[in-house]
């Protein structure tokens, strides 16, 4: 495994309890203390995630491939979850942890010397679970959109110096329809470019 390897290995699993234990001890300050420590609480989780890390690193990047599938999954559906939560009507940035996941896929096919047919059969399903992702991020995203329409509708404005402009709701659905339609396919493709990438099979064609 090579250097940069190592570091894009360890950003993918060693940053997710950092910021877990960071948000753990966010909303344990808000929900027992009322905010009154919420800075210490949260730092707190945040130094015992990188003391984690700091003794179990190595063996997490050991094991990076051999993980199964349940915990990529789940570190995949933790991030998306994160990017979602902070650009909640913006799902383009969904489109990152799908990259990191086709990355993953590829070396992961690459390091166990995968054949044609296998690693063809993982990289679709990888894209197709990264697609399935952004659709879930979309339609929630359209939720908060309609849920703080107004504000949605000031933005716009503010966006493109138009204080005027008149926005009906039947427009923004199909804005974020098309939006969402086209946002799933470069989803797809992504993912699966970076897993051929990453596995080596674009080279050798």
């Amino acid at each position: 495994m090579s250097v940069f390897e190592r570091f894009m290995m360890g950003l993918i699993f060693a940053a997710a309890l950092p910021i877990a234990l960071f948000n753990v001890g966010w909303k344990f300050c808000e929900y027992f203390y009322n905010g009154d420590y919420l800075v210490i609480c949260a730092l707190s989780g945040l130094i015992l995630g990188i003391i984690a890390d700091i003794l179990f690193l190595r063996k997490i990047l050991l094991n990076a491939y051999s993980a199964g599938t349940v915990l990529p999954i789940f570190i995949y559906a933790f991030y998306l979850i994160c990017f979602l939560l902070c650009f909640r009507k913006f799902p383009i940035f969904i489109l990152i942890p799908g990259l990191f996941a086709g990355i993953y896929e590829g070396r992961k096919l690459f390091h166990f010397k995968a054949n044609s047919y296998e690693s063809g059969y993982r990289i679709e399903r990888v894209s197709q679970l990264s697609s399935a992702g952004m659709a879930i991020s979309c339609i929630i995203s359209a939720f908060f959109v309609y849920l703080e329409f107004d504000k949605t509708v000031d933005f716009i404005r503010r966006l493109f110096n138009t204080p005027d402009l008149i926005i009906e709701q039947w427009i923004v659905l199909i804005s974020i329809i098309l939006a969402s339609t086209v946002l799933i396919f470069i989803q797809y493709w992504i993912t699966r470019k970076a897993a051929l990438l990453a596995y080596g099979k674009e080279e050798r064609k």
